[in-house]
């Protein structure tokens, strides 16, 4: 399958993947060794608002519109966006107003 660090695997067949890895990375790191785990850029997806359609919350990376951080997946944090604000890690934020995006901060 390649390495989870390999930049040309597909996000959308191995998201999940990534993730568990990212979180296993994120809670093995110590001042003493450092971890680092290059995620691919992937396009923002605008897939719903205020918790709707339920099957698609807590939304992935690079998805929303989320309203806060419980609306994202473990680990990502909800970005409110400022007019056409690029979002850390995904592509397109210059081309989209007001939605506000997962992503994650590391």
């Amino acid at each position: 399958y390649g390495s989870p660090c390999d930049k040309s695997l597909n996000y959308e067949a191995y998201g999940e993947l990534y993730l568990d890895i990212l979180r296993d990375v994120t809670n093995k790191a110590t001042s003493e060794t450092t971890n680092s785990l290059i995620l691919p850029v992937i396009p923002l997806q605008h897939i719903g608002n205020n918790g709707s359609p339920p099957e698609l919350f807590p939304l992935d990376r690079c998805r929303g519109d989320c309203d806060s951080d419980a609306e994202c997946q473990d680990g990502l944090i909800c970005m409110q966006r400022s007019n056409f604000e690029a979002v850390p890690g995904c592509s397109g934020g210059e081309s989209t107003q007001s939605a506000d995006y997962c992503y994650f901060d590391g």
